[in-house]
């Protein structure tokens, strides 16, 4: 075998083996959330998302929406 070759087969041999590890649930479990994150991370250096200028729409005032409003009415007694 060339050098190159085993060079490959290692790699390969690195590579089921630790899918094999991967597909057990204990393993699973404890890793998959890294793995979410780091896949997140790596979405976001590559695709950044676009800056939104938050611009507020106008809405009339109810009583409900006013500050320190409950919303709650209480009769006279």
């Amino acid at each position: 075998m060339k050098k190159w070759q085993k060079i490959l087969l290692v790699i390969l041999v690195v590579l089921f083996c630790g899918g094999v590890t991967l597909s057990l649930p204990v393993v699973r479990n404890s890793l998959s959330w890294r793995l979410d994150q780091l896949r997140i991370r790596v979405v976001y250096a590559l695709f950044p998302p676009e800056k939104e200028v938050f611009v507020p729409e106008a809405s009339p005032q109810t009583p409900a929406a006013l500050p320190g409003s409950t919303g709650w009415t209480c009769a006279p007694r």
